[in-house]
Formats: C-alpha cells, sequence, structure tokens
C-alpha cells in the first residue's frame, strides 16, 4: 500500500482546514456580539 499524498488530496485537506477554521471563527465572533448584547 502506498502512502501517497496529490496535490488534489493535499487542496482538499486545506480547504477543509480553511472552511473548519472560519466557522469556528464565525461561531467565536458570533458568541461574542451576543454576550456583548446581553452586557448592560
Amino acid at each position: 500500500m502506498m502512502i501517497d499524498i496529490s496535490i488534489a488530496d493535499l487542496a482538499i485537506v486545506l480547504i477543509g482546514l480553511a472552511v473548519g477554521g472560519a466557522l469556528a471563527l464565525f461561531v467565536v465572533d458570533a458568541g461574542k456580539q451576543m454576550n456583548l448584547r446581553t452586557d448592560p
């Protein structure tokens, strides 16, 4: 079994990490905004 990481596979992994990071930042930012809204 050859372990061959092609450019396509690497691109898919990078895109997945980018999307995951964007979602995480979006959730954190939304949480901060909600906290700011609830605070007097």
